[in-house]
């Protein structure tokens, strides 16, 4: 299988008509590859589709001797980025080569990748502008973007039910630092798991473990967002990195410690 079919339902929405405006940037420094896409009707790239080879080239998922399929540490990694939410249109991204005097991370001192963008009036009247990837750092130029991220579902290597009782998590306020709101799911619809926030307003990475209000079983996940947990919607100059997830839980049966 060729790489890009790994993520063939993103291809699929590809507006070939505007096929031409397809645009690549590769970062080899921080092992990345940027792929501008007019997806769902647009005409100029509204999606940054990025393969991210640092820790290796191998396929995303191995199987294991069990013959179970799980993350391969040295496999390559996509992220879908929402590059229209931003305030415009990509028209051009580029690895570009110059040194800051005042760079914002010194990782991006010498090469960074910019997105030149169209559609939005500035106040000297030019209708386009350049944003910069920071690590570490987020804008979204005023317009909420809505961040999230669900880790796969977990289950006992001996496929035995499990119980789930708490989540652990590590994060860093990005952006306005507003707090990271952290859903439980289950597809029990009886289910009633309420969100809980973690206040990131200090820019420091914080930790905690969160205790759930009900049993739930094995068909259990968790959702990060910023998301306002009152509306449902994003909040705009918000963003997140998400160091750890954790759910803790115990086999119905035996009752031993379960840690995924």
């Amino acid at each position: 299988m060729q790489v890009g079919q790994e993520k063939q339902g993103t291809w699929d929405r590809l507006n070939k008509s505007a096929s031409a405006q397809v645009c690549v940037a590769i970062d080899n420094v921080r092992k990345e590859i940027h792929i501008g896409l007019p997806l769902d009707g647009a005409t100029v790239p509204n999606h940054d589709l990025v393969l991210n080879y640092f820790n290796g080239w191998n396929d995303p998922l191995m199987l294991t001797m069990t013959g179970e399929l799980m993350p391969d540490p040295h496999g390559r990694r996509w992220s879908d980025n929402d590059i229209a939410t931003s305030g415009a249109n990509a028209r051009l991204i580029k690895v570009i080569t110059r040194t800051l005097p005042s760079p914002p991370n010194p990782i991006i001192v010498h090469r960074q990748v910019v997105f030149c963008l169209s559609g939005i009036a500035q106040t000297d009247g030019a209708t386009g502008y350049i944003d910069m990837s920071v690590p570490e750092q987020m804008a979204d130029n005023g317009a909420a973007i809505a961040a999230q991220y669900q880790p796969a579902f977990a289950q006992s290597p001996t496929l035995e039910t499990l119980v789930w009782d708490k989540i652990k998590a590590r994060a860093l306020g990005l952006g306005t630092l507003q707090p990271l709101c952290v859903q439980p799911v289950t597809e029990d619809p009886a289910s009633d798991l309420a969100p809980v926030t973690l206040d990131l307003s200090d820019g420091l990475p914080d930790s905690r473990v969160m205790g759930l209000s009900e049993e739930v079983n094995e068909l259990f996940g968790v959702i990060y967002s910023n998301e306002d947990p009152d509306t449902g919607l994003a909040i705009a100059g918000a963003g997140f990195e998400l160091h750890r997830s954790v759910r803790y839980g115990k086999v119905r049966t035996a009752g031993t410690q379960e840690d995924n």
